[in-house]
């Protein structure tokens, strides 16, 4: 029983990336903590902007998984698809019901978080599917990135206690800028399938030595703005 357990729970991490959430919701509880001035109390409204959030990422993670399956047979083959886990039909069977769910939960809430939930989806497809692909295109690929992670969940957060126009968006473009270079990391280890599927990752197109040393330089120079 242990070991059927523990082997789901394996199963559901490389399905849904589920380290990915921490990062997804933590965005969207700070919008929410900071538009409301403390810990939020539970509400209707902040359940809805949760699933939201969280049903998007799970469902652009599947998107991502369908469409980078012959990538993924060089960079990760332990994963459910290339291994044979779980089929392309379960796969898109289940991003059509995060997506579903995600854009009912918006529904319920709000018109302004049905169209940032709309934009979350339209971002997360554009990413992985032709003809947009955002991930092939350099620069493109962590704007877009930065965009779902930063504002759209930040704002999914605000939005349940305070108008969108008043955020704070100075905050927000400074974690967007760190966003962007941040990004970078999840491009080291997929070098290779990259590089033979032609997509333009900064250490793609610099190599990985030089990628890490720019990285360094201005992950440096970011931090060192926040601490002023």
């Amino acid at each position: 029983m242990l070991n059927w357990t523990r082997d789901q729970i394996k199963f559901a991490h490389a399905i849904f990336k589920l380290e990915d959430q921490i990062a997804n919701l933590l965005s969207f509880f700070v919008g929410a903590i900071l538009a409301f001035g403390g810990i939020p109390p539970f509400s209707i409204q902040l359940l809805y902007g949760a699933i939201s959030v969280a049903f998007c990422l799970l469902g652009t993670n599947l998107v991502n998984q369908i469409a980078d399956i012959e990538i993924d047979r060089i960079n990760k083959p332990h994963r459910p698809l290339t291994s044979g886990k779980m089929s392309i039909k379960t796969a898109t069977i289940l991003t059509v019901l995060f997506y579903a769910g995600a854009v009912i939960a918006a529904i319920l809430a709000s018109p302004i978080m049905l169209a940032l939930t709309s934009f979350y989806i339209f971002l997360g497809l554009g990413y992985s599917m032709r003809p947009l692909r955002f991930k092939d295109k350099f620069f493109i690929s962590n704007l877009t990135i930065a965009i779902w992670y930063n504002f759209i969940n930040f704002l999914i957060g605000w939005i349940v206690f305070r108008p969108v126009d008043t955020a704070p968006y100075a905050l927000l473009f400074l974690l967007f800028f760190y966003d962007i270079i941040a990004i970078n990391s999840k491009d080291y280890p997929d070098v290779e399938g990259d590089k033979k599927h032609g997509a333009k990752t900064l250490p793609v197109i610099l190599g990985i030595e030089r990628a890490l040393r720019i990285d360094l330089v201005v992950q440096v120079g970011v931090h060192a703005v926040f601490i002023l």
